[in-house]
């Protein structure tokens, strides 16, 4: 029972008077995340520029995987970070989307609905990828309806495609 994943390490809290592990895993997300970037870069292989705020890492890690491609390893992930990445703290979510839409940040995160209101028709803006959402009924990441084939799975797959005939 965990309500965000800020919270993903609360089974580690010793003084209560009951144990995570006595109950059954359950996933649930109502809604999806889009991770968008800026036209004029490639996600791949320009250095991404992007905010810190909650939830935000998630979103980062899948950055540096879809970077780095199968077989990536901890020390080339830390590198990837160093070298390609920049990670902005202390903006709100409203200092984040301006400076989206200015440029300075070149990668942006939003609900479903946000990223339709701010970015969906804009000329700088493209989906780069979801996280999906869990579908408890199959197990499985199911894409968001808005862009078929392009949740975080997909993607990778799609690049894994791309790296595999390098």
């Amino acid at each position: 029972m965990v309500s965000h994943g800020g919270n993903g390490v609360s089974y580690l809290v010793d003084d209560v008077d009951y144990d995570y592990y006595q109950y059954d895993p359950i996933g649930m997300m109502n809604l999806t995340i889009i991770n968008g970037h800026q036209k004029s870069i490639d996600p791949y292989t320009d250095k991404i520029l992007f905010s810190a705020g909650s939830g935000m890492n998630p979103d980062m890690m899948a950055h540096i995987l879809l970077k780095g491609g199968p077989g990536l390893t901890m020390e080339a992930g830390k590198e990837i970070f160093r070298t390609q990445y920049k990670y902005i703290k202390g903006m709100s979510g409203g200092e984040r989307r301006l400076s989206y839409q200015r440029g300075e940040l070149n990668v942006t995160r939003e609900s479903t609905a946000a990223y339709n209101k701010y970015y969906n028709d804009a000329p700088y803006s493209t989906v780069w990828f979801s996280q999906g959402v869990f579908n408890l009924e199959t197990g499985e990441i199911d894409a968001d309806p808005n862009w078929p084939n392009q949740s975080i799975h997909e993607v990778f797959e799609q690049k894994q495609q791309g790296w595999n005939t390098k």
